[in-house]
């Protein structure tokens, strides 16, 4: 009995210290404004339109117990792009989530530039089973050979 205790015990002290890192690929991303047009490429998910700005929706898988700590964002903008993490929290008796909104900017940059943004003020409290997070960013309209890409993204929780 008392190994079993000893071995819960640490077990509970490693999981309580542990990383989650999560690759996440940038197909994954959806359109959510009626302007723009989106599209995969190689080089990562862009807009494709000369008219219209595009808004786009990437989920984070949320890590339940542990705290959401920010992300890692691969990109290649010819603008500076706006971007928000979204915290969507669903709880008993709400008529609808609370929803906390983190906005940040992805700089210019000629070539692709590896950005990291922190979750600080919206992650106050560990995940649980009601919490939902994403990041939406408005990508500019293409112009002549300019455009932006997003590429891949990596989400850390510990």
């Amino acid at each position: 009995m008392k190994y079993t205790l000893l071995l819960s015990g640490l077990l509970l002290s490693f999981a309580a210290g542990a990383q989650v890192r999560t690759v996440m690929d940038p197909l994954e991303c959806k359109q959510v404004s009626v302007t723009g047009e989106i599209a995969f490429e190689e080089a990562g998910v862009t807009n494709l339109s000369a008219t219209g700005e595009l808004t786009i929706r990437c989920p984070i898988r949320s890590q339940v117990g542990l705290k959401f700590q920010g992300i890692d964002i691969w990109h290649q903008p010819h603008r500076t792009v706006s971007c928000s993490l979204i915290r969507r929290q669903w709880s008993h008796y709400n008529t609808k989530p609370t929803v906390l909104v983190k906005d940040f900017t992805l700089s210019s940059y000629p070539g692709y530039l590896l950005q990291s943004v922190s979750a600080s003020p919206i992650n106050s409290i560990s995940s649980n089973v009601g919490t939902a997070y994403a990041f939406e960013c408005r990508l500019s309209k293409k112009v002549g050979n300019h455009q932006t890409y997003l590429g891949a993204y990596t989400t850390n929780f510990n």
